[in-house]
């Protein structure tokens, strides 16, 4: 049998360089492999280094999020070939053209680099045995559910869709778990799921054990140096910002969930929304009306995002700029039950031409380097745990009560939920809740969408499969 395969490249650990106070290095922002993961520090520079990675790839113009996988769920208008070549391939699925493969790749790529990095320090916390304890445990929790989330995503966009009887034995992707410069096997869906599940239990229970998360409220570890047992060192503290115990949760009930596993699913996302603090408050709350317009990335939501500095938000919400992200008012607010939710009222920015109304987001717009807002990209959020609940749950009743409980914070109309219309109700509030989130394209790719609701494209099994970039799709 000839064996597919990908060839990964070994990279250099990046640190950003707000790292500085925890690791002095030269040059200022590259850091050996050898001396950074010869202190505690160094392994805390590393992890960061990944995340300034994946900001490259994680926001509102990445093609993870707004300007890739939304538009391939066809939530925006589609752009003219002349445009905007690279989204008009998006829009249409078009992954041969030359402008698509690139960006694709460049993701790619960068998926890998970040990988690479975490297989280094994951094999290097037993070689070197320098890290003891809690931070031990920690870091290496961290680190691999950072990996299967990767890997996961990776498969979300370019791994077969569940139901497709071809995707249980065709190879599709490598799974990464060491730092090679050798070309890596990739693997069929049983054996691929199986590595992110193994990843995933082994960092829960990590993180269980040492995560500060677990016993520290969000507010507590969002203060930098409040917790006299960790002091100063920034790597205990903003774990909403880091791979940190309940997004591991997150992640592994999207796992279990696009696998068919609802009772997995099911404990996972209850786990989830169940925990509270020492005090007995919530560790997490669903965001409301009064927390919008100074924060609409809904923080308090997030089990999981990405930190930036200071996002330019023009090129995302800008109608004449490069990344186009915008639809017909028309085409969305049919997709609204109520013009009073505040996802359609306080998130949309609604601006007319000459020729039509046009409806975009402004979940970004509070992120440039002087603005006041939450400077994080959300990537899982507790809105999503709860939409799992309503698809998982055994009973309607329960279902229903999950669901009600999360459309009275949006200010949406409550609808009694039958066993015909469940799933329906949960592919509205994934268009009404994840625009520009660059999750919407997921839920359909995980159900088997048919015909796209807002754009009417028909999909199928190969639409929903992007194709490797070309650079990668090699073969032995």
């Amino acid at each position: 049998m000839i064996k597919k395969y990908i060839l990964l490249f070994a990279l250099a650990i990046t640190a950003l360089t707000s790292c500085d106070e925890w690791l002095t290095v030269e040059p200022k922002n590259m850091v050996s492999a050898d001396k950074a993961l010869d202190s505690d520090d160094g392994y805390t520079a590393a992890l960061v280094g990944v995340y300034q990675l994946l900001e490259g790839v994680y926001n509102p113009s990445g093609f993870m999020m707004g300007s890739g996988v939304d538009v391939l769920a066809n939530i925006y208008q589609e752009q003219t070939y002349t445009s905007n070549a690279y989204l008009s391939s998006c829009f249409n699925h078009d992954y041969e053209n030359t402008n698509f493969d690139g960006a694709s790749g460049t993701s790619y790529l960068q998926f890998y680099k970040a990988i690479a990095n975490l297989n280094l320090l994951i094999t290097s916390i037993d070689e070197k045995d320098v890290l003891r304890g809690d931070l031990r445990n920690m870091i290496e929790g961290e680190a691999k559910a950072l990996r299967a989330f990767l890997h996961f995503d990776l498969w979300r966009v370019y791994g077969t869709v569940p139901g497709d009887p071809s995707g249980l034995s065709e190879e599709v992707l490598p799974y990464a778990t060491e730092m090679t410069i050798d070309l890596i096997e990739k693997q069929n869906y049983t054996d691929y799921f199986n590595y992110i599940l193994t990843d995933l239990e082994e960092a829960k229970e990590l993180l269980a054990e040492s995560d500060p998360i677990v016993k520290y409220s969000n507010d507590e570890l969002n203060n930098e140096g409040s917790i006299s047992e960790y002091g100063v060192e920034l790597g205990w503290y903003n774990r909403q910002n880091r791979f940190n115990y309940y997004a591991t949760l997150g992640v592994l009930a999207r796992v279990q969930l696009w696998m068919g596993d609802y009772e997995g699913a099911y404990a996972s996302a209850k786990e989830v929304i169940d925990a509270t603090n020492p005090n007995g408050s919530n560790k997490f709350r669903l965001g409301v009306r009064t927390d919008l317009g100074y924060d609409n990335v809904f923080f308090a939501e997030q089990l999981f995002g990405i930190e930036t500095v200071g996002y330019d938000d023009d090129p995302y919400n800008g109608a004449a700029s490069q990344v186009v992200c915008y639809n017909d008012i028309n085409l969305i607010t049919q997709y609204f039950s109520r013009v009073e939710d505040i996802r359609l009222e306080m998130l949309t920015n609604i601006t007319a031409d000459p020729y039509e109304t046009r409806v975009s987001s402004i979940k970004y717009d509070q992120m440039s380097e002087t603005d006041l807002g939450t400077k994080s990209f959300p990537i899982i959020r507790l809105s999503e745990m709860y939409l799992i609940l309503v698809e998982s749950a055994s009973s309607l009743s329960e279902a229903q009560t999950y669901y009600d409980a999360f459309v009275n914070t949006r200010n949406d109309q409550n609808v009694e939920l039958t066993q015909d219309n469940v799933l329906n109700n949960v592919m509205l509030q994934y268009i009404r809740e994840f625009w520009a989130e660059g999750q919407i394209f997921y839920a359909y790719k995980r159900v088997g969408v048919g015909t796209l609701p807002i754009s009417g494209n028909e999909m199928s099994y190969d639409t929903y499969r992007v194709s490797l970039p070309s650079g990668e799709a090699t073969s032995n």
